[in-house]
């Protein structure tokens, strides 16, 4: 039977690798019976590989406590340009089915779409399934919840100019959409559309993982064997920044008089910078205590989604919990950091006139990290 494999994350899961690797290898996945479609109109916010973002788009996003993720998207002239998408995206479905048995489709915003999205993506692919004659299979890879959450703001601090403390980011997160840290309930969501057998769950930790490899596993995933004819990307380069290195970027965030061009450039420095950094791995966002704490919350839920959706006793995560400070701005190794940020920056602002003087101005707005 034709299959639709759907690939909804969740994020901070190597989804952008996975993606990178599906585009890549298009052709190879074509000569096993598989299509990856690449869908137009392109949106200005979503590379061309997360190829299910079409779904995404499809309606308005609401949180738990029944707000708008986004103020105004529910407007009535934003319906026009997002049924057409819709249409423009299922027509090139039809099309990859008329030539392949299965069809690969992408995007991680779906796992927080599916479940509140007005229109629910997995409503309108079930809907065209009985016409067209397809079933269709989810694959989600889950992240220990802390770890998710962790990697998320890293995230929103260092791309989307997210300004909130982790704390803060936590609070809002936990209260506008509480399905994203809650495993067992979004899974139970999916599978009472498509049903619990073709829900895929994959866990993100490499012990698990075919071959100790991210592509090999998805590749098992899809049902397909592992092919040395499949090209496998390099190292991925979106590592997140050391916590020091996030704290300078959410400061540097929060200065919205700043020209974008000199703040991205201030952003490639401290990315660059980030990287030849240590970790200080003696400090985490929460401490060895409040992570028990946090993980308590979800412990039954974890293990019911390993029993009910993996077919296994053993634990959904695993439960090694690294011994952490409680990380504060006002650490041992801020200044060093620091410094070193200077430093990368005065290396690359070189030859760009008065860039390199900037960095007495940059030390003294980024002092107040150490109050």
């Amino acid at each position: 039977m034709k299959t639709l494999y759907l690939h909804i994350g969740t994020p901070k899961t190597a989804t952008s690798s996975l993606q990178k690797f599906c585009l890549r290898n298009r052709r190879q996945f074509q000569k096993c019976g598989y299509a990856f479609p690449l869908i137009y109109p392109k949106y200005p916010n979503a590379p061309i590989q997360r190829n299910a973002h079409f779904l995404v788009d499809s309606s308005p996003r609401y949180g738990e406590d029944g707000t708008l993720e986004k103020e105004g998207d529910d407007a009535p002239e934003k319906e026009a340009p997002r049924q057409r998408h819709l249409e423009s995206g299922m027509d090139a479905l039809h099309s990859a089915f008329a030539q392949y048995e299965n069809v690969i489709l992408t995007d991680e915003s779906l796992w927080i779409s599916i479940c509140y999205n007005q229109k629910n993506p997995l409503d309108i692919l079930c809907e065209d399934a009985k016409t067209q004659h397809y079933r269709i299979r989810v694959i989600v890879y889950l992240r220990r919840q802390d770890q998710y959450l962790m990697s998320r703001w890293n995230q929103f601090v260092k791309h989307s100019g997210d300004c909130r403390t982790f704390q803060e980011y936590l609070d809002d997160v936990l209260l506008r959409w509480p399905l994203i840290a809650n495993y067992l309930e979004a899974l139970d969501r999916i599978a009472e559309i498509i049903g619990k057998e073709n829900v895929i769950v994959r866990r993100f930790e490499p012990s698990s993982w075919k071959n100790g490899s991210i592509y090999d596993d998805f590749l098992e995933a899809l049902e397909l064997d592992t092919d040395t004819s499949f090209q496998y990307p390099g190292k991925d380069t979106n590592a997140g920044l050391t916590l020091n290195y996030v704290e300078i970027q959410r400061q540097l965030n929060l200065n919205n008089k700043m020209p974008s061009n000199q703040k991205e450039f201030l952003s490639y420095s401290l990315r660059r910078a980030s990287g030849t950094c240590p970790k200080h791995a003696e400090y985490g966002l929460f401490s060895t205590e409040e992570t028990k704490e946090f993980l308590a919350r979800y412990e039954e839920g974890n293990a019911k989604v390993a029993r009910e959706y993996l077919g296994e006793t053993a634990p959904l995560f695993s439960d090694t919990i690294a011994e952490t400070k409680k990380w504060e701005p006002c650490n041992e190794y801020m200044g060093e950091d620091l410094s070193t940020f200077l430093s990368s920056l005065a290396k690359a602002s070189f030859g760009l006139g008065g860039w390199k003087f900037q960095c007495r101005k940059l030390a003294k707005a980024l002092v107040r990290i150490r109050r």
